[in-house]
């Protein structure tokens, strides 16, 4: 016979909230190649990839004090030169590398030549985005209008700060 499981679905979240601005501890889990069409709006049509992150609010810096255990998503975009530079920020921070152009040189000669691949049918990573997973982050979260679905509110991703910068960050 089955063990019986009294499960309260009432305790839990089952949905990605829209944090207020501000400056949030997350930590990061396993990520996940996407690709997606846009299916409406200015960008209606246009192909995108990458990959995303889930994260969990550990500590709330600045922003919503309510917010500790809550769940946010990153993507990471790579459809373009321009959108990459953002997930490696977000990689870099995780791995504790300040984002500046010392930092940065230092990450790219380490890690260069290694498993950056991701697999948008399979959702798998490479080795060097796997890293993200169980990392902390600072991140900078803000707010903007969904331009495919008008009245709506979407996450922006502003800054991501290694958690070695957290007594900068509460200062």
């Amino acid at each position: 016979m089955s063990p019986r499981h009294n499960f309260d679905p009432s305790a839990i979240s089952s949905t990605l909230e829209v944090l207020p601005k501000g400056d949030y501890v997350v930590s990061a889990g396993e990520g996940k190649a996407f690709e997606k069409t846009a299916k409406s709006g200015p960008k209606e049509g246009q192909l995108s990839w990458g990959i995303r992150w889930p994260l969990r609010v550990e500590q709330v810096l600045e922003g919503d004090p309510n917010a500790k255990g809550k769940r946010v998503i990153y993507s990471g975009y790579m459809h373009s030169d321009d959108a990459s530079g953002f997930p490696k920020q977000f990689l870099m921070a995780c791995l504790g590398y300040e984002i500046n152009n010392r930092s940065e040189r230092e990450f790219n000669e380490k890690f260069a030549g290694q498993d950056w691949s991701y697999d948008t049918d399979s959702g798998a990573i490479g080795d060097v985005w796997r890293q993200a997973t169980g990392r902390t982050v600072i991140v900078s979260l803000d707010v903007q209008p969904n331009i495919n679905t008008p009245g709506e509110f979407i996450q922006q991703f502003t800054r991501f700060r290694p958690v070695s910068q957290l007594a900068a960050a509460v200062r």
